[in-house]
């Protein structure tokens, strides 16, 4: 389904269903069909073949698949951030829709065994274990 975000009715999620859905395609497209990408510009376009919209579904899921894991570990880490800049648990649940909870073990303590009123200090590592760091020679390339 493409949206026209142009139409005065569209919401901030049907604009994010349709920013994911062309990075989805753009990732599909990037890769070679044998590796399971596809060769067309959506699996919507015009005049597709059975085969080849079904080719297309498969790569868009393989593609959404890495989005969904890239953007779970993005939110780890935007989570780890935001505890070693002082965030509390319950700062951090809400913020995540009350789902996240990894760098605390106990109330009042965080992963590292400190205590919440200091925050995280460097050194401590992440939710997928990299270590967490204020530098900005340690954060990923863009």
């Amino acid at each position: 389904m493409i949206i026209d975000t142009g139409e005065a009715d569209v919401t901030e999620q049907d604009r994010l269903v349709a920013a994911v859905q062309e990075v989805a395609w753009e990732l599909a497209r990037q890769r070679a069909v044998g590796e399971g990408g596809m060769d067309v510009a959506s699996p919507w376009e015009p005049g597709l073949s059975q085969d080849q919209r079904r080719r297309a579904w498969l790569a868009t899921r393989s593609a959404l698949e890495a989005v969904r894991a890239e953007a779970g570990r993005l939110a780890e880490d935007a989570a780890a951030r935001a505890v070693e800049y002082g965030a509390e648990p319950e700062e951090v649940g809400k913020r995540a829709g009350g789902r996240w909870s990894r760098l605390f073990s106990r109330a009042g303590e965080n992963r590292a065994g400190e205590s919440r009123e200091s925050g995280a200090a460097l050194g401590v590592l992440s939710a997928n274990g990299r270590a967490a760091s204020s530098r900005l020679d340690n954060l990923f390339p863009m």
